[in-house]
């Protein structure tokens, strides 16, 4: 317990003697000098208006075609239906489950031992906690699917698998992102970004 009066300070502790201590205390007066420099008119500069720069970095897939400063449109040159939809069971979150396919089309090496493609595709669905929805064959399938095609239109192909690119825009702004699967031909390149969710087609 601390106690202060009569200038003393008394500090008292269970069990312990009591302690008293002698304060001493004093005003503080500004100086003359000091006086003078508070008296003085004090300016404070213009506030100028702030010029608005964008944003250093923009989200590619939330950016409209006149953010991204593009001089030619992209169009999708074909949509491929790959077999008919996946057998689901009840409402799973789609987005968790699109994170969960995304991943396995990503890693998945058919030429593997269909043990090991469905065990990694059950730790997918597990993690993101969509397991009850869909059995892991059916995401063998879907990914088989997907090679096939790849097979049948572009046998020459050099598959590269979530290819990161960056564009830089008129404005210096910086986009990152992926490509689902890039496709490497003798004359160009295909972009193939594919989709698992229920959608209409594009």
């Amino acid at each position: 317990m601390l106690r202060y009066g009569d200038g003393e300070l008394r500090i008292i502790a269970n069990k312990e003697p009591e302690k008293v201590f002698k304060v001493t205390s004093r005003t503080l007066i500004a100086s003359d000098e000091e006086k003078n420099i508070q008296d003085e008119t004090c300016y404070l500069p213009l506030q100028h208006d702030v010029q608005a720069y964008p944003a250093a970095t923009m989200a590619p897939s939330s950016a409209t075609w006149n953010e991204l400063l593009m001089e030619e449109n992209v169009t999708v040159s074909s949509a491929a239906k790959l077999g008919e939809r996946l057998k689901m069971t009840g409402n799973p979150e789609m987005a968790d489950f699109g994170n969960a396919m995304h991943s396995f089309l990503s890693a998945d090496i058919p030429e593997t031992s269909k043990v090991n493609r469905i065990a990694m595709a059950k730790g997918l669905l597990e993690r993101w906690g969509v397991a009850e929805s869909i059995v892991p064959e059916e995401m063998l399938k879907a990914s088989d699917r997907l090679n096939q095609f790849i097979k049948d239109h572009y046998p020459t192909s050099k598959v590269l698998r979530e290819w990161p690119i960056t564009l830089q825009n008129d404005q210096n702004q910086f986009m990152n992102g992926w490509i689902d699967l890039l496709l490497e031909l003798p004359n160009g390149f295909v972009i193939i970004d594919h989709k698992s969710y229920p959608a209409q087609m594009p």
